[in-house]
């Protein structure tokens, strides 16, 4: 393993080197290998681009360079764009680089819409991804035991079951929107898994059929959105959609990192989210989403979203730190 990752390390130096480029650009900001190429191109630049939102687990960044108990003094690079303020703190932690908060890029190209009037559908937006959730593991608080990536199955569950109740009490249709891509193997996979939960129940199996899919999609079909912890529940709080967070997958299975707003330090229940597994709290939840007034919402949203996710359209921040070099 170790021979394998060194042979692809050194090429993508060879590849640098070869490449001729003075400006060197990666949106893998969680891969922790690029944060070690500026050492040996110092005259060039390194920047990095936050990609997705990050937890407190081992598919993360943050998680390995402890595990690997990298020290801060060998990762470098120039410019880090970041999504938010309290992650900001965590990049500028473990790695050397001006950290700069810009939000998220691909969020950034899609323009807000200031929806009045929502539809009575509600929209889950899935996790799943089946290759690393087979084969990853995660560690419970203690570091004691592992636990396997499908049994964050056992959480869609949890939440699918009780949207089927709430839509039917409440007269709501429920979409899942896919994670998986049209045509692709994971989604047939994706797909027979949520008929299994929900199997007597007549919801709609949204299949993405392009990366922005999704974006343009909720824009249009004005739904509420139910997640739990995806980057694009983080992103639509950022353009004041509205969307209720059960982040209860680290109360499920004994983890820590996945608490809502990570790194940010929310209490465990708010107006929208809930790191705890109760029934009765997401229809609290879901009766305040749905309810409360468009003013008191933007102002929730924002104030909650400021900590986490910054907005910024068609990429403004980026643009002009480029511009410089």
């Amino acid at each position: 393993k170790n021979g394998f990752n060194k042979f692809f390390f050194n090429n993508k130096l060879n590849y640098i080197k070869f490449s001729n480029s003075k400006i060197i650009i990666t949106i893998c900001d969680n891969d922790e290998n690029f944060y070690k190429f500026k050492f040996f191109f110092k005259s060039l630049i390194f920047i990095s681009i936050q990609n997705g939102y990050r937890t407190g687990e081992n598919r993360d960044v943050f998680y390995r360079i402890q595990e690997k108990k990298i020290p801060k003094e060998k990762l470098w690079v120039d410019k880090i764009f970041c999504f938010g303020p309290d992650v900001k703190n965590v990049y500028k932690k473990f790695i050397e680089a001006d950290v700069q908060v810009a939000g998220s890029i691909r969020n950034n190209f899609i323009k807000k819409v200031n929806i009045l009037n929502y539809k009575k559908e509600i929209t889950y937006l899935s996790i799943f991804k089946k290759n690393s959730h087979r084969y990853s593991t995660i560690t419970n608080k203690n570091n004691e035991k592992f636990i396997q990536y499908r049994q964050y199955h056992k959480v869609d569950k949890i939440i699918l079951k009780f949207l089927e109740s709430y839509c039917k009490n409440n007269n709501f249709h429920l979409n899942i929107l896919a994670r998986s891509f049209n045509n692709n193997e994971d989604l047939k996979i994706e797909k027979l898994k949520n008929k299994k939960i929900l199997k007597n129940y007549d919801y709609t199996f949204i299949e993405k059929k392009e990366e922005l899919y999704g974006y343009n999609f909720i824009n249009k079909h004005k739904s509420y959105i139910v997640n739990q912890d995806s980057t694009l529940g983080y992103e639509l709080l950022s353009r004041l959609h509205r969307v209720a967070f059960f982040s209860i997958r680290g109360n499920v299975l004994n983890t820590h990192g996945f608490n809502f707003g990570w790194p940010s330090r929310f209490e465990d229940v708010g107006k929208f989210w809930t790191n705890i597994h109760d029934v009765r709290i997401f229809k609290k939840i879901m009766d305040y989403v749905i309810n409360c007034s468009n003013k008191e919402w933007n102002l929730e949203a924002n104030t909650v979203s400021s900590q986490i996710i910054k907005y910024d359209y068609n990429n403004s921040i980026i643009r002009t730190a480029l511009n410089k070099y």
